[in-house]
């Protein structure tokens, strides 16, 4: 692709050669309009008797620099003998063309259908207007809804509180649905008008998804480090608070008081009481003199 397709899209349907005009070239100055001018030139001088619809339906408005573009166009076609029909449906854009004088001079439909149509050819392409939501991408725009919205999923369900599935497998879901709305949304942008518009959205919503996902979890599990660490440091202190009283328990026991005590009280109580008689010779209790 040219870096000049940057601001058209250059289709061939059936022989016919569709050049659909985007907003962005309204922006450029006017000899980058002009260089854009030369290469679609180039393409439409190299078939005979061309037949060349320019699609108008994506811009809203028109400056000088753009109607001189579609002039030259069309002095191309005529000049090869071929036909030229212009597809828009925006009121300022033909009002534009209706000063220039050239709603006179060119045929001016708003579909692509009634562009056919009116060039002779049987397109295979699907009816509708050129700006609108044909049924050819109606698959394109389906993939991209589902790969979109999984792909939100996924994120919530990673940076969900009561984690109903690991972070790593919901990132996994994650980004496979965003490969799928990423690849819808390329086709997409490709296309005309609120498709193009659409694929637009499709790719910026699962870029920023992923790259948040991405971002933001080694953010999250460093969050939840120092929580677990600060329960795992706290553990021990409580074990030794725990076990504090069990290890000093055997300490104060009534072994610990010693054994002479009640020795020297008894025999203290001795020396402080009367004398106790000694047994006699065979047993008796002897008598006082």
């Amino acid at each position: 692709m040219s870096a000049g397709e940057t601001y058209y899209r250059f289709e061939s349907v059936n022989g016919c050669l569709t050049i659909t005009l985007l907003p962005e070239l309204n922006d450029k100055q006017w000899a980058d309009i002009e260089r854009v001018g030369t290469e679609i030139v180039d393409r439409i001088s190299a078939a005979p008797s061309p037949k060349v619809l320019v699609d108008l339906t994506p811009l809203s408005y028109m400056g000088s620099a753009m109607v001189a573009l579609i002039v030259r166009l069309y002095k191309t076609v005529n000049s090869r003998g071929g036909k030229m029909v212009v597809v828009n449906q925006h009121e300022l854009v033909f009002e534009v063309l209706k000063l220039a004088g050239l709603t006179k001079l060119w045929t001016i439909v708003p579909n692509r259908q009634e562009a056919y149509s009116s060039l002779g050819i049987k397109a295979t392409a699907p009816s509708g207007t050129g700006g609108g939501l044909q049924t050819g991408g109606m698959g394109l725009v389906a993939a991209g809804v589902i790969g979109t919205v999984g792909t939100l999923v996924g994120l919530a369900l990673q940076f969900a509180p009561s984690q109903p599935m690991p972070p790593k497998y919901a990132m996994f879901i994650e980004i496979a649905f965003a490969f799928l709305g990423l690849g819808a949304g390329m086709f997409l942008l490709n296309q005309a008008g609120n498709r193009r518009n659409l694929g637009i959205a499709f790719l910026a919503i699962c870029v920023l998804a992923v790259l948040g996902g991405i971002v933001a979890a080694p953010q999250e599990a460093a969050a939840k480090g120092p929580a677990a660490g600060a329960k795992t440091t706290s553990a021990p202190p409580e074990a030794k608070a725990t076990e504090a009283p069990a290890a000093n328990t055997p300490a104060p026991t009534i072994a610990a008081t010693p054994v002479s005590a009640p020795a020297t009280t008894d025999k203290t109580a001795s020396d402080n009481s009367p004398a106790i008689p000694k047994a006699g010779k065979f047993g008796g209790v002897g008598r006082g003199k």
